[in-house]
């Protein structure tokens, strides 16, 4: 802590300390603040008397006092500015502070503080030549009820001087007038100091449960509701909730319940059981040749390649629900996205490789027409490396306008990239093909592992935990990884959370040929071959399409927590999030 980040805010207030009207010295009690929190510690300050608000003149001796014991933010010294400091006219006190022993410039405290009442007793030593002295009022002259309120200054009662069960003056910062009102199923008991709130609801937790029969309603905030209808109850949650604001549903009737969303609005899954990431994935669009996917690091925005029948690019940017086409006339072997999703790479088998900086809206080709199989990007897209089938491994530094061959003519099938572009990783299919790495950024390649016919690879963000998978064969990965998702054709997706230890086989068997991750693992998509593309989250679909299906005897308490977005504080049964 320095000097220089005292807060320039001072709370002050002077009391008077074994002052005697023959001396000079008096006492001076204050409150430092240091970046709005009580100050404690030893500090080093001055002090100075000045004859105006701002600028003006030196009055008396500078004050230095070092070190000085501050304690919740209170201190006490003793100050003298030596005789004929203290006339009777106005003087505002100057405080300089740092932190003690650091040799700082002392940081000067704004504003000047007004010096009033306990200095000025002081002024007592010339009451020989005492202005008005000969209508002077002496204490013992002052009959009882004689100060009337005009002549009381005014703040200068301090709560000393008001005794106890008085008065309140602040509570709160409310002040002065301060009226407690019960809301609902709050009940205030004062008893003498304490005043008791106690809640009471039907259903515990101050939220009163509603039996309800029939098959739809409208949820409102901080309410719970028990459906008892057999047939599929509807709840739609409240459409302008505040932060912090609870639902509860639970539902007794052999079609359990559903729970609806308003436009804008999602639930986190991932803490309710059954909703495991890959545990449902929902398809979109339509059938085609999807052949590549890629994703953003959020999982956002995402973009698919077809390979036959007039070959396209799709992009989307509400996390798979919707695409729109983009790039056309290709057989799209192989697609690459930066983690914003804005700089996209897309290479066409027998064709040339496209890049696009805005989304995939525009693309420019670049490069020569080759067989383009596979693409990786860095993930501020401005390193990439991709292989030809049958040629050499290529790399860019400057977003693919520029390419350089790298390594030997082979059969390249897939490559992966770390997030900074220095680790690459690359998999022959066919020919006694090895797993090929480079750690700086593609220039030098060393062989790894036996040889396999190696169908796909992929890579963590820093490049050391590595995937890949073997056609007719196993998954292979390295160090511990993460989470993961491969796709078998003509048979299931599958997913693992354990680094690729255990894999769990998820929905149908089709045609997988592609597959991609958001960084965190929440977002998978994966595209099938003469099929559709399907995602799967641990959050429900966003807006009016999104919802909750709940068994008979299943419960859920949501919270919102902003941003149209509510999180599972509770729940039982078996729920699934659509």
């Amino acid at each position: 802590m320095v000097a220089q980040r005292l807060a320039p805010i001072m709370a002050l207030f002077i009391a008077a300390l074994n002052l005697r009207a023959q001396g000079t010295a008096f006492g001076y009690q204050g409150r430092l603040m240091d970046n709005g929190s009580p100050a404690t510690g030893d500090y080093d300050l001055q002090f100075y008397l000045r004859d105006a608000l701002v600028a003006g003149n030196p009055v008396g001796n500078t004050n230095t006092r070092a070190p000085v014991s501050v304690t919740d933010g209170l201190f006490t010294v003793t100050l003298d500015f030596g005789a004929g400091a203290f006339t009777g006219a106005a003087l505002w006190l100057e405080i300089g502070v740092r932190t003690n022993g650091s040799g700082n410039v002392y940081t000067v405290l704004n504003p000047r503080q007004a010096l009033t009442a306990t200095p000025y007793a002081l002024y007592a030593t010339n009451a020989g030549t005492a202005v008005l002295a000969a209508t002077a009022v002496t204490a013992s002259s002052v009959t009882a009820n004689a100060v009337t309120g005009t002549g009381i200054q005014d703040s200068s009662i301090t709560s000393g001087k008001i005794a106890s069960g008085q008065v309140v003056k602040s509570l709160n910062g409310l002040s002065d007038a301060v009226t407690l009102s019960a809301g609902t199923n709050i009940t205030l008991t004062p008893a003498a100091n304490t005043l008791q709130i106690s809640a009471s609801a039907s259903g515990g937790g101050g939220v009163t449960w509603q039996v309800v029969s029939g098959a739809n309603l409208t949820a409102q905030p901080n309410s719970a509701y028990l459906l008892t209808s057999d047939s599929l109850p509807t709840v739609t949650l409240p459409s302008s909730p505040n932060t912090g604001d609870v639902v509860r549903v639970s539902g007794s009737g052999l079609a359990g319940w559903k729970l609806t969303q308003n436009p804008g609005q999602i639930v986190q899954a991932k803490n309710l059981p059954g909703n495991i990431i890959g545990g449902v994935w929902t398809p979109h669009d339509v059938g085609r040749s999807w052949y590549c996917v890629a994703s953003s690091a959020d999982g956002t925005k995402l973009v698919a390649g077809v390979n036959l029948g007039g070959g396209q690019i799709y992009t989307s940017t509400d996390s798979g629900m919707t695409w729109a086409p983009q790039l056309a006339g290709g057989n799209f072997r192989c697609v690459a996205s930066s983690a914003d999703g804005a700089k996209l790479v897309a290479g066409i088998f027998g064709g040339q490789i496209y890049t696009s900086t805005d989304c995939g809206t525009n693309w420019t080709a670049q490069d020569t027409s080759r067989n383009w199989q596979a693409v990786a990007s860095s993930a501020d897209g401005t390193k990439l490396v991709a292989g030809v089938n049958g040629g050499q491994l290529y790399t860019s530094t400057d977003s693919g306008t520029n390419w350089t061959a790298r390594d030997s003519s082979r059969a390249w099938q897939a490559v992966a990239s770390s997030a900074d572009g220095t680790k690459l990783v690359a998999v022959v299919n066919v020919g006694g093909g090895q797993i090929y790495t480079s750690t700086d950024s593609g220039l030098s390649w060393l062989p790894r592992e036996n040889s396999r016919t190696w169908q796909a690879v992929a890579s963590s963000t820093e490049g050391a935990k590595l995937v890949a998978v073997v056609v007719g064969g196993h998954i292979y990965t390295s160090a511990d990884g993460s989470r993961l998702v491969a796709g078998v054709s003509a048979a299931q997706v599958y997913t693992s959370a354990d680094s690729g230890v255990t894999w769990v086989a998820r929905d149908s068997s089709r045609n997988w040929q592609a597959a991609a991750s958001s960084w965190d693992g929440s977002k998978l998509i994966a595209v099938v071959y003469n099929g559709q593309i399907y995602t799967s989250t641990t959050f429900t679909t966003p807006g009016i399409s999104g919802f909750l299906l709940g068994e008979q005897g299943s419960a859920v308490e949501l919270q919102y927590i902003g941003n149209g977005q509510f999180i599972p504080l509770s729940q039982a049964g078996m729920i699934i999030a659509y």
